[in-house]
């Protein structure tokens, strides 16, 4: 299966593909709608720029067609690189991962940079993505911050296309995931009052639809509306939305997720590689055996999510509930496919920092810690057998970071050691 391939949704789209307008910038392409957004472009014969904010090679491998250009939004300098000979881009930029404080001013800063280099490099045209939402009602301070990224847009010189889309349902989107949710654990679910409000909900096809027919048509141009008008084509209904949902989600063939960009800034976190200096502390566990490198490499690949750490899975999610408790991801997160892994990928509180096939997993940790860490599993071929090794990096922080590596080691023999038992056993 290649991850990096998606069905076209818009191959009965009426609209007629116009390459010739130019370069087509796409932001927030790491993300669950851009990742989706980017292969239609490029389908289509468009020449796409995807703007992230930190390279990775996976990115190549995943957009072939597409130029590559690290800039942050935040910063004036790097958006004059990314804008520079641009048609036409797409704002799909938000920080609601941060603080509350913190996402409500990178959100305003984010775009009001965009909008002053857009204008700078004179752009024909910005599409953005924004909420459907009751101006009348109270609304939560991420709803708000859209309106608000959505005014500042529309003050700008360069027109402004402002698609409005309420709940998205499609395999690996947040309101489909807490949905379905809902629905299989909680047989009865009280709704409270500042929740009993109509939505509109709309499949995750619908709006990579008038994404790319918006940019097809003219009129669309400087416009806001809601998603159902002047692109012709008929919108899937709920009901369908949600079973293609659950079909994909069964056949195990998400193209991307919600938790692709959680927390926002992983993309700028340090790497292993990039530590000056060796991490403090390192506990590794081996293991030596006859299975194949290719069976041991798929065994552990698929840990984290429902398997957890295959047994005594009570320790998985226990430091999940840890650290929820102090504001972390905790296991809330999963993983986007049970049996596939690419560079990006979450685990619950890990994301996959490094991945060669047949040979190396390498995990950043995204819980609250006091310092930082790792975990890597490595198989090394000994002649007729393999070497099955998980390793454990620990970069303190202070003296709570000392405490912590050292009241956790007396686990990591049990924990490790059973593990690499069974990573065995299922290979």
């Amino acid at each position: 299966m290649d991850w990096y391939s998606q069905e076209s949704f818009c191959k009965d789209l009426p609209s007629v593909p116009n390459p010739e307008i130019g370069i087509v910038l796409v932001t927030g392409a790491t993300g669950y709608i851009g990742g989706r957004l980017v292969p239609e472009l490029i389908g289509r014969g468009y020449n796409v720029r995807v703007m992230v904010r930190s390279y990775f090679l996976e990115y190549e491998e995943r957009w072939p067609d597409a130029e590559i250009i690290v800039a942050d939004a935040l910063k004036i300098s790097e958006l004059k690189k990314a804008l520079k000979g641009v048609s036409v881009a797409y704002y799909l930029i938000h920080s609601l991962l941060l603080g509350k404080k913190e996402f409500e001013q990178s959100d305003l800063q984010a775009v009001t940079n965009f909008r002053y280099i857009a204008e700078e490099q004179n752009l024909k045209r910005i599409i953005y993505l924004g909420a459907l939402v009751n101006v009348e009602a109270r609304l939560s301070d991420h709803l708000r911050s859209r309106i608000n990224v959505a005014k500042i847009l529309e003050q700008g010189k360069v027109p402004t296309t402002i698609l409005q889309a309420a709940i998205i349902i499609g395999s690996g989107s947040a309101s489909f995931e807490i949905l379905e949710n809902i629905v299989r654990n909680a047989p009865l679910y009280i709704i409270p009052p500042w929740a009993n409000t109509l939505c509109q909900p709309i499949s995750i096809r619908d709006v990579i639809k008038y994404l790319v027919g918006v940019l097809e048509n003219s009129e669309t141009t400087g416009k806001e509306f809601e998603i159902k008008k002047y692109i012709e084509f008929q919108p899937i209904r709920f009901k369908v939305a949600l079973l293609r949902a659950l079909s994909r989600e069964e056949h195990d063939k998400i193209a991307t997720r919600w938790s692709d960009a959680y927390p926002p800034a992983h993309e700028l976190a340090i790497k292993l590689a990039e530590l000056n200096d060796p991490p403090k502390f390192i506990s590794s566990y081996s293991l030596k055996t006859e299975k194949d490198a290719g069976a041991l490499f798929r065994s552990y690949c698929q840990i984290g999510g429902k398997n957890g750490l295959f047994q005594s899975n009570w320790m998985w999610h226990l430091r999940g509930m840890i650290d929820r408790i102090f504001m972390g991801v905790g296991t809330s997160r999963g993983r986007r496919s049970a049996t596939s892994l690419r560079v990006n990928d979450v685990l619950d509180f890990w994301r996959v920092e490094e991945l060669i096939q047949n040979q190396k997993l390498l995990l950043r940790a995204e819980m609250r810690l006091p310092g930082k860490a790792w975990l890597e599993f490595n198989i090394e071929n000994e002649g007729q057998e393999n070497r099955l090794r998980v390793i454990a990096y620990f970069k303190p922080e202070g003296l709570p970071g000392f405490l912590y590596w050292y009241n956790f080691l007396p686990l990591h023999y049990f924990i490790f050691k059973n593990l690499l038992k069974q990573l065995c056993k299922r290979s």
